[in-house]
């Protein structure tokens, strides 16, 4: 996986990646990622980049040509090639995928390749990979790459581990990442760029926005981790919160850790941590719980399961 992150400040993404799993994940080569420094295409040599909006109000907004030289330069284009434009096609598939709500026949498990727990129906989740087909390019030996741009953006779409796990199917992301007051709006349809969310607040800038994509995706790739499992098991993979966890001691100053997790018996302590499960989501998300289907014995189980809590 390559990323390509458009930016004013690289020296505040650069200390995250050199660490930890993102570190590591670059020395083993499983992924790449290339800052580019919008400020070197500025419109004069004074590094200039942003401009008063039109209309009035307050604040400077960025403008289109910096970012379209950056995007350019980045994808090996030529940026004055007055055939380089997004179609008329990609522009609805891309428009589509940016207002319109799919329904609940055309969500499709994105998880399909992991077990769901015993009782459980697969959680379903946007089938947007099919809606960004977007910005394939060629590389020097003439195969495409599969590549997507971002702006982090407080309209777009509002990101989650479907859309990582649907990001993490492409070659290559370019993510742009915006500041002051934003960017000019013709940018994003020239370059077709799918605008994602953090989440219903205002940020300073696009980067941490970036950072989050890139650190979700990142632990989808295979061999990041050493096991697929190692994901697949944490909250929000498989529709659900992750169940409380503990380690040693089993007793930490009189609090006890659940006698299931100690009897060594797998099949008990695989369905402790389900249900468990089930019951911090319903406790903390009842949002994400109303998405669950179960079956009746299911439902039976988790009641029995917090009559049982209650008690202790």
């Amino acid at each position: 996986m390559i990323y390509k992150v458009l930016t004013l400040f690289p020296e505040v993404i650069s200390p995250y990646l050199e660490s930890s799993i993102l570190g590591r994940a670059q020395e083993k080569g499983l992924i790449q990622v290339e800052l580019c420094q919008i400020r070197d295409f500025a419109v004069n040599t004074y590094g200039k980049v942003d401009d008063l909006l039109y209309g009035g109000g307050t604040g400077m907004l960025m403008m289109a040509e910096p970012i379209w030289q950056a995007w350019c330069h980045c994808r090996g284009l030529d940026p004055d090639n007055p055939d380089l434009a997004v179609s008329a096609a990609k522009m609805s598939v891309l428009n589509a995928a940016k207002t319109s709500a799919l329904s609940a026949d055309e969500a499709t498990a994105l998880n399909a390749t992991k077990s769901p727990a015993p009782g459980a129906a697969k959680a379903t989740s946007l089938q947007v990979d099919e809606r960004l087909k977007l910005n394939q390019s060629d590389t020097q030996s003439g195969e495409e790459v599969k590549s997507l741009t971002l702006f982090m953006s407080p309209r777009g779409l509002v990101y989650d581990q479907d859309l990582a796990l649907t990001f993490s199917k492409y070659d290559e992301l370019i993510i742009i990442c915006g500041n002051y007051e934003g960017v000019d709006d013709r940018i994003i349809d020239k370059v077709g760029a799918l605008e994602v969310s953090m989440g219903d607040y205002v940020l300073t800038g696009g980067e941490l926005g970036a950072l989050t994509v890139i650190d979700t995706v990142s632990r989808l790739i295979p061999g990041v981790f050493t096991s697929d499992e190692v994901w697949q098991e944490e909250s929000h993979a498989s529709g659900l919160l992750a169940e409380p966890q503990y380690t040693r001691p089993a007793d930490w100053r009189g609090l006890q850790v659940p006698e299931v997790l100690l009897s060594g018996h797998e099949a008990k302590i695989q369905r402790w941590r389900y249900l468990s499960a089930l019951n911090t989501t319903l406790e903390r998300r009842p949002d994400m719980f109303a998405k669950v289907k179960l079956t009746t014995e299911v439902w039976k189980e988790l009641l029995e399961f917090r009559s049982r809590l209650a008690e202790d």
